[in-house]
């Protein structure tokens, strides 16, 4: 019970004023994300920041998109090894206008996700983000760069 995901407030999403709720509502999302000094131990904890590309195809165009969706974690297929795919966690460090309109869903879109692994920062399109959890071993795999 404790692992199901708390639905973001209408208000504090949409709201373009600064009353209270609105604070608290940011604040959440800032120690959701990491900025607090808390740091992330299990794939549990890092998975309550994970975008799947069903919930990016949703927001790509909303005013809010990038706002929320820097500082985030997505899980990445960076091709293949050995004939598996291969899936990377990073981190969402901006978005960026890509040089080509591509498919994303029942959407289109020229946006790009310039994304973090290590010291690596590289801009993907978020066609290429996994919809499934953070595997283990992708976990180890990010843990230690």
């Amino acid at each position: 019970e404790s692992g199901r995901k708390e639905p973001l407030k209408v208000s504090v999403v949409y709201s373009d004023s600064s009353s209270d709720e609105d604070d608290v509502g940011e604040s959440s999302l800032s120690d959701l994300r990491g900025e607090s000094s808390q740091s992330i131990s299990t794939s549990n904890e890092l998975s309550k920041i994970k975008l799947s590309r069903f919930r990016l195809e949703k927001w790509v165009h909303m005013p809010f998109f990038e706002k929320v969706v820097i500082g985030c974690f997505v899980r990445i297929g960076i091709g293949q090894h050995e004939g598996r795919m291969v899936y990377r966690i990073c981190e969402i460090v901006s978005v960026q206008e890509t040089p080509k309109v591509y498919t994303l869903g029942n959407t289109r879109t020229n946006k790009g996700l310039k994304l973090r692994f290590g010291q690596q920062e590289r801009v993907f399109r978020m066609e290429y983000i996994s919809n499934s959890p953070f595997a283990d071993n992708e976990f180890v795999k990010w843990k230690e760069e």
